[in-house]
């Protein structure tokens, strides 16, 4: 799904594209948001422009890979940010709902790492709301 998510085209070959980035924040760049921030860096297309995260050797760690994001203590700041295009969601899953739920409230694509939800009544009610906020996930 994340590849034909058409937020996504940006990231297609800068030739054959115009020259625009996506400016992604990332939520929660523990190991596993890491591991994907060490992907999509590698991409001239993209732009890690913010993290969420509250523990210091995870904001040392993920200030490596992107030392040009702001750092940001609260989640909320990322969402309220006209200027960031998507979030990727890396979190623990108990974490997941209330700040996907977020993200489409405020317009956001998002990536959600898997699992995307404790159980299948959040996983309708995500998708429910993902089609009313018209954004892609």
């Amino acid at each position: 799904m994340l590849l034909t998510s058409p937020w996504l085209s940006v990231f297609a070959d800068t030739a054959a594209t115009r020259k625009e980035k996506c400016r992604l924040a990332v939520i929660g760049p523990g190991s596993r948001g890491r591991f994907l921030m060490n992907f999509l860096v590698q991409n001239p297309k993209v732009e890690i422009a913010a993290l969420h995260v509250i523990y210091q050797p995870s904001i040392d760690e993920a200030l490596k890979i992107a030392p040009q994001a702001k750092v940001v203590s609260d989640y909320r700041k990322i969402l309220e940010d006209k200027t960031i295009d998507a979030v990727v969601v890396a979190v623990p899953l108990n974490k997941h709902f209330q700040i996907v739920m977020d993200a489409f409230d405020a317009g956001k694509h998002v990536f959600c790492e898997k699992p995307l939800a404790l159980n299948l009544a959040d996983a309708r009610e995500m998708l429910e709301a993902v089609k009313k906020a018209n954004v892609r996930h």
